[in-house]
């Protein structure tokens, strides 16, 4: 598990990215700390905020991005091809 401030430094997205993501269903924390609201993120979230990153470095904005049927799927596809080349 990773706090929101390491997963945006791993995915390259910025804390209000993450938490606006969270609010639109696209990347949703793995668990949010019931008493101080602090989002955690599980490892297997990281493929997926990145390819949103590398989908907003490109010019798709929101909801584009998010428009993907199944965007975490699409993620860990990303991520094997990635490792092929």
């Amino acid at each position: 598990m990773r706090g929101i401030g390491q997963m945006a430094r791993d995915c390259g997205l910025t804390v209000s990215a993450l938490r606006f993501y969270d609010s639109a269903g696209v990347i949703v924390p793995a668990r949010v700390d019931q008493h101080s609201n602090y989002r955690w993120y599980a490892d297997d979230q990281v493929p997926t905020a990145r390819l949103v990153a590398r989908l907003r470095r490109v010019g798709c904005r929101w909801p584009t991005s998010a428009a993907c049927s199944n965007i975490a799927a699409t993620a860990r596809w990303w991520t094997r091809s990635s490792r092929r080349t």
